[in-house]
């Protein structure tokens, strides 16, 4: 188990689910743990006596409360970014006020808490995000708004990753699946729903988030940043995409009637050609998206015989599985 002796640790979020195992689990390995809770009182003190944590009550929704509590702490080492809540419904009807809300806690609070602890912060610091797999796919209706604020939570990680690696403070973002919480407990009437789509059929526990995040907060997490999926939902299959960068490449067009080939010219102005695996050696299927959204289906001439070690160069790009040439055919 990773020792955080000595270590000033901040959970933003930690009275209930996720965020009181993390806060468990960090006081279990000796760190100087203290959190915050908006409206669960009781639970915040029963969490503090067990753990003996420091909870502050600060609502995250008001950045200047939210600022002034990170920089009460000091030099923080390791800062977990839990709270946030979940706005579900039709976009047409909802209120506006809620989801407004919903993008201050989880969204703007991320943000602005983050940036203010790296102000103080020790090098080589810990900065954690709990975001969600609906940054990457919101396979239900109602989550649009929802998912919106869990993909800025993504790019933000990104930016926030270079911007402190200098110092060597990582910030990685762990995206658990449905976990079994009083939010979404394992037996509720969204369960049922939540397995079907799941790849391992069940939800997870939060004790697992906790110890992923422990292990991210510890020294093994030096080199660990950006991204971290966790369980949860199957990544979807994804399709190797290549940008045209010539202003004319050549192809040979199928026709309607699938008999002779006749040669064009495309100038795609940006377009973007979407590569799938090639059937067999030697030919190479693209789905080509045209400007104003029409698509086709394309062959590049092979020249030769190919094989799966080879390559072909078509506007400045590598595509596998087709002979190298020197350049595009042209007119």
């Amino acid at each position: 188990m990773t020792d955080f002796s000595g270590k000033n640790i901040l959970v933003l979020g930690g009275s209930r689910g996720i965020g009181a195992a993390i806060v468990r689990r960090f006081a279990k390995g000796n760190g100087k743990v203290a959190f915050t809770y908006a409206g669960s009182k009781a639970a915040a003190e029963k969490l503090s006596s067990d753990t003996r944590a420091e909870a502050i009550r600060t609502d995250n929704a008001d950045r200047d409360a939210l600022i002034a509590t990170v920089a009460g702490r000091g030099a923080l080492d390791i800062l977990v970014i839990n709270a946030g809540i979940a706005a579900i419904g039709d976009p047409l009807t909802f209120e506006p006020d809620a989801i407004d809300r919903m993008i201050d806690i989880n969204v703007r609070a991320p943000y602005h808490a983050a940036v203010e602890a790296a102000r103080k912060m020790n090098d080589n610091g810990r900065i954690i995000v709990i975001g969600s797999v609906n940054g990457d796919r919101m396979p239900f209706a109602g989550g649009a708004a929802y998912a919106l604020t869990k993909s800025a939570v993504q790019g933000m990680v990104r930016g926030l990753a270079r911007d402190f690696a200098q110092r060597g403070i990582t910030v990685n973002s762990v995206q658990p699946g449905p976990t079994d919480s009083d939010m979404n407990p394992a037996d509720g009437p969204f369960a049922e729903f939540a397995r079907s789509f799941m790849a391992i059929k069940r939800h997870i526990h939060a004790d697992e988030i906790a110890e992923y995040t422990a292990f991210i907060a510890g020294p093994h997490g030096a080199k660990s940043r950006r991204l971290r999926r966790l369980l949860g939902r199957p990544r979807p299959q994804r399709r190797q995409s290549a940008r045209i960068k010539r202003r004319g490449v050549s192809r040979r067009w199928p026709s309607l009637n699938g008999g002779a080939k006749s040669q064009r010219r495309l100038r795609p102005s940006g377009g973007r050609l979407l590569l799938r695996r090639p059937p067999a050696p030697g030919t190479l299927t693209l789905p080509l998206l045209l400007p104003g959204g029409l698509s086709r289906t394309s062959q590049p001439r092979v020249t030769g015989t190919s094989g799966p070690s080879t390559a072909a160069t078509l506007g400045g790009t590598v595509m596998p599985g087709c002979q190298p040439r020197a350049s595009p055919p042209s007119r």
